[in-house]
């Protein structure tokens, strides 16, 4: 008996530690859960709808970080630059920039973060008089996706440039 009573706290204490342990990985996994899906989905929508239960969760990261233009300027090269030795009239440097910029800016260009926030109570046992709550966040960076577009359009696209 006086064993028992000696070992029964510690064993309290470990299954309330055990649990919260287990609380805190869950509610870690769901956050990051939360943040990676409502990430995907926004950047399924070319980043241009806040998917429903996502309000507040997903902002939008950078627009570029101007790598795309800098590659364009160097295909350029200014006014020795091959593009405009070979085209005086601009109009193939327009198709090229037409083809090349969306890829340059999907390869580089926006992103997104999706960060998602939960409070987690811990127990009294373990501190939570001095601390009642552990705030859980997961966050996730992803690039937004390209609007698709067809062959066909990308041809009439580099038509409209070729004939205005």
């Amino acid at each position: 008996m006086v064993e028992a009573t000696i070992v029964l706290p510690v064993f309290i204490l470990l299954l309330v530690g055990v649990l919260y342990v287990r609380d805190q990985a869950l509610t870690s996994h769901a956050v990051e859960l939360t943040a990676r899906t409502c990430a995907w989905q926004y950047s399924v929508t070319n980043c241009d709808l806040v998917p429903p239960g996502c309000e507040g969760l997903v902002t939008a990261g950078t627009s570029h970080n101007g790598a795309s233009q800098a590659v364009m300027d160097a295909l350029r090269g200014g006014e020795s630059g091959a593009l405009k030795q070979a085209d005086k009239t601009g109009v193939v440097s327009k198709i090229v920039e037409s083809l090349l910029g969306p890829v340059l800016e999907a390869a580089f260009g926006r992103s997104l973060d999706a960060t998602a926030k939960r409070d987690l109570e811990r127990p009294q046992l373990l501190g939570g008089d001095l601390d009642p709550v552990k705030k859980m966040t997961g966050h996730y960076h992803l690039a937004c996706n390209l609007t698709p577009e067809s062959p066909i359009d990308v041809a009439k696209d580099a038509w409209k440039l070729f004939k205005p």
